[in-house]
């Protein structure tokens, strides 16, 4: 173990007066009455009296000592080192005591240190107040691995704020717990508890020393260590029980805000350094100074123990950075080649490589074998502000340009997260939910999903209860569902004009088809009606054949009925006349045979002779066969006349069929002749499509042409959806994050955490 306080020259002197006095020998009691009064009398009475008191502390009374001064104790029974008095009347703090003077005699510092080592003893009677190690702060065992048990979480909501500032203070601490969904954020005189998966409050963490610049979960999740202060007035550590939020330890009375500190992955340790330029490195159980060191020349800006608990890293403004045996307190390596302020320092879960930043711009990577620079980069996040190690082995980034990055081992960015809109300050990894969180100058927190970059959320480090937070997130819910709805509207209207354009285009291309198929089934109705026009005149030429045909055979049968009309009516007469010689033959017949029968009924002389009978019955004869001839004439003339007639008929009827023939073929030709006209009418009516769809197609053409120009999504459109899908999709987003929010708040509230 190393102390620092007192050069050389003093601890031979204290050596000589220990074994010159009887004060300072083993066995001797040094007490407040008889030994320290006398010398704060000589040297401090004048200022810090009773009735001065400045700075509220009273030395020449010894309850009035006890009861400390304006930043708290002053003494701690059993260690000097961590006496914030002693480290004045010492000089390794400021103010100096006295003020603008020399250091009190090296023997009354001795006597201070022997009387607060030996507990604070007010006379020989009293006994010895020595700090009682804390029980909480047990050594566990150091390891990486994940701890057994539940992760570590606070099992009910630990209370809201105790003030909400009206404007968020930058993000001076950040941390994640290493094994659960918890972060840790710094505000004013408190950290707020945060549930990393939808970034609610678990509770508040009161820290009213001051700012909480530094924010640490221990090793094993278990712990959250709170370090800052007031600048230029006081700083500490505190620990706090991630279950039950109590505060199980202060540590640290430093006249100055703690600017960088760590606790060991054993619990053991806890470093600390100011703007004073001091490392010191308290025990966490008991708070006394285990050791010391004023190697840095500037403001120390970052600590942090090795994953395995061997080492210790400090960092300074002026690029200084020292390697410690964290034990001991003994360099282990100077490391140099920073030209700036280092801002952070991060191990690498193996605790064989460290990287620290710079405002240079730079990460660079250190192995500790060695102790020699094997890798730099430069991530493109201006002067970088802090670094982190993944578990895997991989590097979170932010810095003075406001970009949070995330690159693999060597450096290369495999994520660029976007901007905080302000300087960075503050990166942590959520290993559990794989969550990059990064808090800024602007005073916000924000997250983002590890694998996708997607934003998941931000909030302010002024953030009020749980209660007023679900109240909040209610109205913001309403707000967003109205932006969403909106947005969503907007970006349907430009959808649909769009859409009513790709149907036009589609519309006038259908016209297109359906126009070209018109002119395709007119011209082949036409190309029908043609055909069909042609085999009908065709036939419509057979038609007339058959009509000239009949009108021939109808004219011939009409000659041939007038003929057997001419033949009946001669034939007629011929009847008449034969019978009319047939009557007068018979008349001559029958007047002969009266002429024959009166003949030979005269008797007498009056009876005729035989030559006049003889001539009378040769006139019977002769008449007989004259009306014989005639009767004959007559039957042969009836005979002809009958054939006449028999032939006028069958002349009528051939006439009437010759005429019903050409009748039909008549009806055939016209019926014909109208199927040829109506053929001529359809062809006249399908050319007249086939020209209209023509027209059609080309009206169509131009139609689609235009449609088709007009079809497409402007650039203007398609940034306006680009916009209203955008707000869409950051409010759906914030709609699912306020969703998980109200649940979480609501299990939150019913303490069930």
């Amino acid at each position: 173990m190393r102390h620092f306080r007192l050069p050389p020259s003093a601890f031979s002197l204290l050596a000589v007066l220990a074994a010159s006095s009887p004060l300072l020998a083993a066995d001797a009691k040094v007490t407040f009455d008889d030994d320290v009064l006398p010398v704060f009398r000589t040297h401090c009475g004048t200022c810090h009296n009773g009735a001065d008191r400045r700075g509220g502390l009273v030395l020449d009374d010894y309850n009035g000592l006890m009861q400390g001064g304006a930043s708290g104790d002053v003494v701690i029974g059993g260690d000097s080192d961590l006496s914030y008095l002693y480290m004045l009347v010492t000089h390794e703090d400021t103010p100096v005591m006295p003020p603008n003077a020399p250091k009190i005699p090296d023997a009354d510092i001795a006597k201070i240190k022997a009387w607060i080592d030996g507990g604070l003893l007010q006379n020989k009677g009293s006994k010895a107040k020595k700090a009682a190690p804390n029980p909480a702060l047990a050594k566990v065992t150091v390891s990486t691995a994940r701890p057994e048990g539940p992760p570590p979480m606070p099992g009910r909501y630990l209370g809201d704020p105790a003030a909400v500032p009206p404007r968020p203070n930058s993000v001076t601490g950040l941390a994640v717990n290493p094994w659960s969904p918890l972060a840790a954020v710094a505000g004013h005189e408190q950290v707020t508890l945060l549930d990393t998966g939808s970034l609610v409050p678990l509770g508040t963490l009161a820290f009213p020393e001051g700012t909480p610049n530094i924010l640490k979960f221990s090793q094993n999740g278990s712990l959250l260590m709170a370090a800052g202060g007031r600048g230029g007035a006081s700083g500490v550590a505190a620990l706090f029980d991630v279950a039950t939020g109590q505060r199980i330890a202060t540590v640290g009375n430093e006249y100055d805000a703690l600017t960088a500190a760590d606790l060991s992955p054993d619990l053991q340790l806890i470093a600390a350094g100011t703007p004073k330029k001091m490392l010191r490195v308290y025990r966490a159980g008991d708070g006394s100074v285990a050791y010391e060191s004023d190697k840095h020349t500037d403001w120390l800006t970052a600590a942090a123990f090795s994953p395995d608990g061997v080492l210790l890293a400090s960092a300074d403004r002026s690029g200084g950075l020292v390697v410690w045996e964290a034990e001991t307190g003994r360099e282990f390596h100077i490391l140099g080649g920073h030209k700036d302020a280092v801002t952070a320092v991060a191990w690498r879960g193996d605790s064989n490589v460290m990287a620290t930043s710079s405002l240079t711009g730079e990460v660079k990577l250190w192995e500790m074998n060695e102790g020699r620079e094997v890798g730099k980069f430069n991530p493109g996040v201006g002067g970088v502000t802090d670094v982190a190690y993944t578990r895997d082995g991989r590097l979170l980034v932010t810095g003075r340009n406001g970009r949070v990055k995330l690159t693999d081992a060597a450096g290369k960015v495999q994520k660029d997260f976007g901007t905080l809109g302000d300087e960075g300050m503050r990166v942590a990894f959520d290993e559990e939910g794989k969550r990059v969180l990064a808090g800024g100058w602007n005073g916000r927190v924000m997250a983002w999903d590890a694998e996708s970059a997607a934003k998941l959320g931000d909030v302010p480090t002024n953030l009020p209860g749980a209660g007023r937070v679900l109240a909040l997130v209610e109205s913001s819910h309403a707000a967003w569902v109205k932006k969403r709805d909106a947005a969503a509207a907007g970006r349907q209207k430009i959808q649909n004009a769009v859409a009513a354009r790709a149907k036009a285009a589609k519309d006038a291309a259908a016209a297109i088809a359906k126009a070209e198929a018109d002119r395709k089934a007119a011209n082949s109705a036409r190309n029908k009606a043609v055909n069909d026009q042609t085999a009908a005149r065709k036939a419509l030429d057979a038609h007339q054949q058959k009509v000239a045909a009949g009108q021939k055979a109808h004219a011939a049968a009409v000659a041939a009925r007038d003929q057997a009309v001419k033949t009946s009516q001669a034939a007629n007469q011929q009847v008449v006349t034969t019978t009319d010689a047939r009557g007068k033959a018979v008349a001559a017949e029958t007047a002969a045979r009266r002429a024959l029968a009166a003949a030979a009924g005269k008797t007498g002389e009056d009876k005729p002779s035989p030559e006049e009978l003889s001539k009378l019955t040769e006139a019977v004869a002769s008449a007989a066969s004259a009306a014989e001839s005639a009767a004959a004439a007559a039957s042969e003339a009836a005979e002809k006349s009958k054939a006449a007639r028999e032939a006028m008929a069958a002349a009528e009827a051939a006439m009437a069929s010759a005429r019903k023939t050409l009748d039909a073929s008549a009806a055939e030709r016209d019926t014909t002749l109208a199927a040829v006209n109506a053929l001529g009418e359809t062809i006249k009516q399908t050319t007249a499509a086939m020209d209209a769809a023509g027209k059609a197609i080309t009206a169509a053409q131009a139609a689609h042409a235009a449609a088709k120009k007009a079809a497409p999504q402007t650039e203007a459109e398609g940034k306006q959806l680009k916009t209203f899908s955008d707000r869409v999709n950051e409010a759906n987003a914030a709609l699912e994050r306020l969703d998980r929010q109200k649940q979480r708040l609501t299990e939150v509230l019913a303490n069930n955490v």
